[in-house]
């Protein structure tokens, strides 16, 4: 069993926004997180459409995003894991 541990990574999508998208709000953020305690019991979505909809929610009129980051961060204490992810992007209208 792992006493601790932790890891960080990212993840960038390319921009693919049409031409003519207008740009909504930039710098959007969207978090979310996902727990496990010794893998029997798991908690939380940080699926890519939830953090979509958060980012969205805070761009009024936007129906996509562009220029996407996605941060995780692992930790594990005794069994306890739980990942920390965070949407960084732009959000535009077509």
């Amino acid at each position: 069993m792992n006493i601790f541990s932790e890891v960080s990574a990212n993840t960038m999508v390319p921009q693919y926004a049409a031409q003519g998208a207008k740009i909504v709000k930039r710098n959007v953020v969207a978090k979310a997180q996902l727990k496990s305690i010794f893998t029997a019991f798991n908690f939380g979505d940080a699926s890519y459409a939830t953090l979509k909809a958060a980012a969205l929610k805070q761009a009024p009129g936007a129906t996509d995003l562009t220029n996407i980051k996605i941060d995780y961060k692992m930790s594990c204490i005794c069994g306890i894991n739980t990942v920390d992810v965070t949407m960084y992007a732009d959000a535009i209208k077509y």
